[in-house]
């Protein structure tokens, strides 16, 4: 996997912080916390589950050289930089880990996490589709890109540019999936947003 500097720094722009990424894709659903202790728990373990991904190059970090200034160019952070430290991983060190990164005595910011050909390896290769879709589908749900007063499939287009834009190693195979298959993952999400607006 090779990208010039400038290539990263577009993808950059389409990732997201080690922090959103990690609870995004690695913490389970939350249930109603009776102490903010669980929500730490669960982040933290989730941010372990990230720094493993990121180690086995399931995943990359994407960063500039510290301190970021005006034109500056991305790099990638290597995969061994992940690596725990002998005295424990330094996600205690944060909140230096949610932003910045060091290694090998260089300093990186602005740090985001962008998928790799390895990501979701283990579903068995085309399953990786339905993953980038949902994950679209769930993201715009959240942000409320969604008008349920439209058809869902007004939707699919925006679908699709969404999870493209997040995967970027996938574009192509993401941009010609046809409607059935985007139809498929967005209908119960789209259906269970028109039930809550009843």
């Amino acid at each position: 996997m090779e990208f010039s500097r400038q290539e990263l720094t577009e993808l950059w722009a389409n990732s997201l912080t080690f922090t959103q990424t990690a609870q995004d894709t690695f913490r389970d659903d939350l249930e109603p916390a009776d102490t903010e202790d669980t929500i730490a728990d669960k982040n933290y373990a989730a941010y372990r589950k990230l720094n493993i991904a990121l180690c086995e190059g399931r995943y990359f970090a994407i960063g500039f050289a510290e301190p970021k200034r005006f034109g500056d160019l991305a790099f990638a952070i290597p995969a061994e930089a992940w690596l725990p430290d002998p005295t424990g991983f330094r996600i205690i060190d944060w909140p230096d880990v949610l932003e910045r990164w060091s290694y090998d005595g260089f300093g990186f910011c602005a740090v985001r996490i962008a998928t790799t050909e390895r990501h979701l390896a283990k579903t068995g290769g085309r399953d990786t589709l339905k993953h980038f879709l949902e994950d679209a589908i769930q993201r715009m749900a959240r942000e409320g890109k969604f008008d349920i007063s439209k058809s869902q499939n007004s939707h699919f287009d925006a679908v699709r540019r969404n999870a493209a834009d997040r995967y970027p190693l996938h574009k192509d195979e993401i941009l010609n999936a046809n409607n059935r298959t985007v139809g498929k993952y967005l209908s119960p999400i789209f259906n269970d947003l028109k039930r809550h607006q009843e």
